[in-house]
């Protein structure tokens, strides 16, 4: 039908094929098939020129239609490969969905004004099908190995709680005087009953972390510690200001309870598509500034 439509504005089946990029032959034969399908006569030919029939010019409409229709196709896809549109559908702990990942994504969201964000937020891992998640932004192990794993920060995580609950309940010396104290627990299948604490000289202790409280979401949990209700383990990147305006205070804070990675799961195709291309580009780059940032703080502090 591209054909037929191409030859009609052509005026000859040699300038239909240069502009298709295909033989004069080709052309005909072209022509010849949707005859002998259709079983109709579309035009008469002549050794230098072709007359439409009326069944030919009747459907030379509907063929321009087809191909005008086939090339705006075309040029949408060629701009949606460029532009991010659509809806960009990203999972989240509480943690970052507060205020990290809305602070990352904004300057993205500001220029592309087709392109809609859907934050899914739960301490929770989603079903990435399910849930047609675009991105998902995962705290420790990776749950699914047919899923691509981009690095974006090392959290170290440490112990802290309120001074108030340790003004009541006492200063913990060593990782033994926690069985006395109130744990925070987050509630989830992927996080383990104990932990290895490490210290500067490179010595472990191995701690089971028995909670009294527990929450499924780790804002919650953070929220608590700050109540005063016990002792909980947090990434110390995500309590930075609790810490500076002494919210929170760290517990034993020779040892830290280790690092956990925080990554971006992603389909292995998806640097194909824009939204998810441009996205985790602008949360990547997010994360390494806030890291470049913070040791530059760290610097100053330290007079180095």
């Amino acid at each position: 039908m591209v054909v037929f439509a191409t030859l009609v504005e052509a005026g000859s089946m040699r300038r239909a094929g240069s502009a298709l990029g295909i033989s004069t032959s080709a052309v005909s034969q072209q022509v010849a098939k949707l005859e002998r399908d259709f079983k109709v006569v579309l035009l008469h030919r002549t050794t230098r020129r072709f007359v439409l029939t009326e069944a030919g010019e009747a459907f030379y409409r509907d063929c321009r239609q087809v191909r005008d229709a086939a090339h705006a196709a075309r040029e949408r896809l060629l701009a949606a490969r460029e532009a991010p549109e659509g809806e960009l559908v990203v999972s989240a702990p509480s943690m970052l969905a507060e205020m990290t990942l809305p602070l990352a994504l904004a300057p993205l969201l500001r220029v592309y004004r087709r392109l809609n964000l859907r934050l899914l937020v739960a301490d929770e891992r989603f079903d990435l099908v399910d849930s047609k998640v675009d991105i998902a932004i995962v705290v420790g192990r990776v749950p699914d190995s047919t899923l691509v794993g981009h690095l974006l920060a090392t959290w170290q995580l440490i112990l802290c709680a309120s001074p108030a609950y340790l003004a009541e309940r006492g200063v913990p010396l060593e990782a033994d005087d926690l069985g006395e104290h109130d744990l925070l627990g987050l509630a989830q299948d992927y996080i383990p009953e104990s932990f290895t604490l490490e210290d500067a000289e490179g010595r472990e202790a191995l701690l089971m972390w028995r909670a009294r409280h527990l929450s499924t979401s780790q804002s919650a949990l953070r929220r608590m510690a700050i109540d005063g209700l016990g002792v909980s383990v947090q990434a110390r990147e995500e309590v930075d200001d609790e810490l500076r305006l002494g919210r929170l205070v760290r517990v034993l804070p020779q040892w830290i309870v280790g690092r956990a990675a925080v990554r971006a799961l992603t389909w292995s195709r998806s640097r194909e598509v824009p939204k998810v291309r441009l996205a985790l580009d602008t949360i990547r780059r997010f994360f390494a500034k806030r890291a470049t940032d913070a040791a530059s703080t760290m610097s100053v502090h330290h007079g180095t």
